[in-house]
């Protein structure tokens, strides 16, 4: 609508590792956790600009990501290697590089998961 002086909502859950929805057109996203083992801000942060800026060519506006829950390691069922890591810390550090490298890539970052799944010993999409 040419009349419209507001962006279209548009979401996709472009978290990497096991969810790669958009893999097929911009290629697939490394898993959160490898962001962790990184623990290097600036790269984070341009590895995610990037990816904003090949979503917001799309037509994106938001993202479901990060994932900011602290997984519990290997008993953690849904979380995985979707998490940043297992230091609440490190977590932090992964999730406001990405955070900040999306928003300076042209998308809106939105946080997962809320209250949280981080140490749930029970996937909830199939347990609770």
């Amino acid at each position: 609508d040419p009349e419209r002086d507001w962006p279209v909502l548009d979401l996709d859950r472009r978290r990497g590792g096991t969810v790669q929805r958009l893999a097929p057109v911009i290629g697939e996203v490394s898993a959160f956790m490898a962001a962790g083992a990184n623990a290097n801000s600036d790269q984070i942060r341009a590895y995610y600009q990037g990816l904003g800026a090949q979503m917001s060519a799309l037509g994106f506006t938001m993202d479901a990501a990060p994932v900011a829950d602290v997984t519990i390691g290997p008993s953690d069922p849904i979380i995985r290697t979707r998490s940043a890591g297992s230091e609440p810390g490190a977590v932090a550090g992964a999730v406001t590089a990405a955070w900040q490298g999306l928003e300076a890539g042209g998308v809106t970052p939105v946080l997962k998961h809320f209250p949280g799944h981080g140490s749930v010993t029970v996937d909830s999409h199939t347990g609770l």
